[in-house]
């Protein structure tokens, strides 16, 4: 495929949350929409060298991903004495 469409199953552009990277031949997902985070069909259409059509339905569960919250405030400054060990773990 030298440069698919993608387009949601209502025959939309997906251009808003679906993009085709032709470096890596992959479909990159990517919304700042809550009302997008919801299983989601993309259908990925081209012509061949033949000048048939080509088309692919994706189904694509889009998750929302945020980033943790500590529990409590971070350690970010130590004082050590040379030779002392510190094993810290991440809260």
């Amino acid at each position: 495929m030298s440069s698919p469409e993608l387009v949601l199953i209502d025959g939309t552009p997906a251009d808003d949350i679906a993009v085709w990277n032709n470096r890596t031949k992959t479909i990159n997902i990517q919304t700042d929409n809550e009302d997008d985070v919801r299983p989601i069909q993309v259908i990925l259409r081209d012509c061949n060298a033949f000048e048939r059509l080509l088309e692919l339905n994706l189904y694509i569960k889009v998750l929302s991903n945020t980033y943790p919250s500590p529990v409590s405030e971070i350690q970010t400054s130590f004082t050590m004495d040379v030779g002392d060990v510190l094993q810290y773990r991440i809260p």
